[in-house]
């Protein structure tokens, strides 16, 4: 009867037969012929295998210990050696498990696939360390060769798999997993300088900056241990620019009555840290500016230079366009003209939030153009009733608050944003209001009379501070 066979190659090398560790090779030679001849998928000539194991002894004398070998190996497993006087292999018909077969098989899956992070992530359980860890063979340098290639190769697969990790995580600001995988690829790779950088970096926004400098202190000493060099001038420069940056300046406003809109954040978020630019579009009243600012506050520690909000709500017109922006953007000496703006922030790390573009929408979209180009650290968000239709443009249409289809049970208004603003505005007004099966219904006519639209309840609610919710809704009927 034939036994469940499992060879672990990566990490610490293990072959087990119906989950007990074989343990009584002849020799580590004995193992690793075992392995080549499952992981090779292909027959064998004998000469070739005493050649590769035993090249330093007399042809003679190789295949006898080639015979030994594989007398040894037929205690154990002899079902799974096809064996003949000129050749051998490995029975692939019998059920067996690979770790680097499995691993390479989920990595062969991911091109054309829409579900890569599965993929690496299940892939990656099976790397529990280098192909073959610790062993080495140099009275066999042949196999030795071979060896040291292949481990070379899955380790370079893994930093691979785990580089495309850490942009993907951190490009959407998951920063858990993006600390995780980089601490990984640092331990295959710790030489890799853009990875401790990236690393300090999310560190950073996950606001642990105590943790983001201590891992500087790390590579450092990492360099000066291993390659005798000191960190490159941009990994000094990202240290000096997050020891300053305890509190990033901002000059966002502070917004009341602002609910929910958790799905649209994480939405705009994620678009904002993968792109350079997003305009966030929609008719006025919707709530374009308010979810900008609530956006941008939860990016603070991704800009070490700061958010600056810009209203041209405040300009009339674009005469005066470059002095406005300078102003918002309390600079000691105004830019007078576009270079010295870009001059300003070239090196910045920052965000530009530009609200209300419409009435000015081709003179912000030149400034916009002249930004994206010549400062390669900023990005830049816009509100406006229409897109600017600028190159680095990801347009996103705003909705409106969420709104259920049909009316609410009251443990359902939780789940809809629109229901929740006006309920928290109307208690500010009626501290005693207790929402019942008949108000709640009322309330979700009059929010749907409303589309839902933020500006449109907050002006309902406050002209319902003298009358009931019923004659709110007959008015607005």
């Amino acid at each position: 009867m034939n036994g469940e066979l499992r060879i672990q190659l990566l990490g610490e090398l293990s072959i087990t037969l119906d989950s007990i560790e074989i343990h009584d090779f002849r020799s580590m030679k004995t193992k690793l012929l075992f392995c080549y001849l499952c992981l090779s998928k292909q027959r064998h000539t004998r000469k070739a295998l005493a050649g590769l194991f035993w090249s330093e002894l007399s042809e003679e004398n190789a295949s006898v210990n080639l015979r030994m070998a594989i007398a040894n190996l037929k205690t154990h497993f002899s079902t799974y050696l096809i064996i003949n006087r000129q050749t051998i292999s490995f029975n692939e018909a019998l059920p067996h498990s690979v770790d680097v077969v499995q691993f390479q098989t989920l990595v062969g899956q991911v091109s054309g696939s829409n579900k890569q992070i599965d993929l690496f992530t299940e892939a990656l359980k099976y790397y529990k360390g280098e192909f073959l860890s610790g062993i080495y063979l140099e009275d066999a340098p042949l196999f030795e060769e071979w060896m040291l290639n292949r481990r070379e190769r899955l380790a370079g697969q893994v930093a691979q798999i785990l580089t495309w990790l850490s942009d993907f995580y951190s490009n959407r600001g998951n920063h858990v997993n993006a600390i995780k995988s980089l601490g990984q690829l640092l331990e295959i790779e710790p030489w890799n300088e853009e990875a401790h950088r990236l690393l300090m970096i999310n560190y950073y926004r996950s606001g642990k900056r105590s943790a983001a400098l201590a891992h500087y202190d790390k590579c450092k000493k990492l360099l000066d241990s291993r390659l005798d060099v000191e960190p490159s001038e941009k990994t000094k420069l990202l240290r000096d620019r997050i020891k300053l940056a305890t509190d990033p300046p901002n000059n966002l406003l502070s917004i009341e009555n602002f609910v929910g809109r958790k799905v649209e954040i994480e939405t705009v978020s994620e678009i904002l840290v993968g792109e350079r630019m997003v305009s966030l579009v929609g008719i006025g009243g919707i709530g374009k500016t308010r979810l900008a600012i609530e956006v941008a506050r939860n990016q603070r520690y991704y800009f070490l230079d700061g958010i600056w909000l810009i209203d041209f709500s405040k300009l009339e017109d674009a005469s005066s366009l470059l002095p406005f922006v300078s102003n918002s953007l309390e600079l000691k000496n105004p830019a007078v003209n576009m270079q010295s703006l870009v001059k300003h922030l070239k090196d910045k790390q920052t965000l530009l939030l530009l609200d209300n573009c419409e009435h000015i929408i081709k003179s912000v979209a030149h400034l916009v153009d002249h930004l994206l180009i010549n400062c390669p650290e900023i990005k830049i968000m816009t509100t406006s009733r229409e897109p600017l239709k600028n190159v680095a443009e990801v347009c996103w249409h705003a909705p409106p608050l969420r709104l259920p289809q049909h009316e609410p049970k009251q443990d359902e208004f939780a789940n809809y944003d629109a229901l929740n603003l006006f309920l928290s505005l109307h208690r500010k007004n009626h501290p005693e209001f207790t929402l019942n099966a008949t108000n709640a219904n009322t309330i979700f006519g009059v929010c749907s009379q409303l589309d839902g639209l933020p500006l449109a309840i907050e002006l309902a609610v406050s002209q319902a501070k003298g009358i009931s919710l019923l004659e709110l809704e007959k008015r607005l009927g």
